[in-house]
């Protein structure tokens, strides 16, 4: 019966590893472009084939004004209009994908003026050596890179069930 259990639990340890294990990398946003109508930002453009969702973040200088997600088309574009309305001034648009990575940055600016419907701007990234993703990138921390804790914790689980294992069978034969 300790046989099955350690067994049981070797197994456990085994598949708690692997969940662990699993790293996540953020795709690319290749394009941005922000329209604004009546205080309503829509951002919208192009990514990697790699991503799902988008995270769109706006700044208001260095204030965090709003956070939203939004879907990934098939054919690789999104296209998010942000649920908030936003007062008159300038504003920072980025977006990235969802699991992190690099963003790509546009501004915004909203104005008073009613007469004004509607401001847009439009900004493409490439991957030139004139102009490259870098130049309007920001790195956002790297996304679940753990393959040497897991490695770690796999060597331990390891160790601890083969020492347990052999010092199962020392105390059987020393009570026989």
């Amino acid at each position: 019966m300790k046989n099955v259990k350690i067994f049981l639990a070797a197994i456990f340890i085994l598949i708690i590893t692997a969940i662990f294990s699993s790293s996540v990398y953020a795709g690319t946003v290749n394009s941005i472009n922000a329209t604004e109508n009546e205080g309503k930002i829509t951002v919208s453009g192009t990514v990697d084939s790699s991503v799902y969702a988008v995270a769109v973040v706006v700044y208001s200088g260095s204030d965090l004004e709003y956070m939203q997600t939004g879907n990934v088309n098939d054919d690789g574009s999104y296209n998010v209009e942000l649920e908030r309305t936003f007062a008159s001034g300038e504003y920072e648009v980025r977006v990235a994908d969802y699991n992190g990575g690099e963003y790509q940055t546009i501004s915004v600016e909203i104005k008073e003026d009613e007469n004004v419907q509607s401001n847009e701007k439009t900004e493409e990234v490439t991957t030139s050596e004139e102009n490259t993703v870098d130049e309007k990138a920001t790195s956002n921390p790297k996304t679940g890179d753990y393959i040497m804790i897991a490695l770690a914790i796999f060597g331990l689980a390891t160790i601890g069930t083969i020492a347990t294992t052999k010092l199962s069978k020392k105390r059987k034969v020393s009570k026989h």
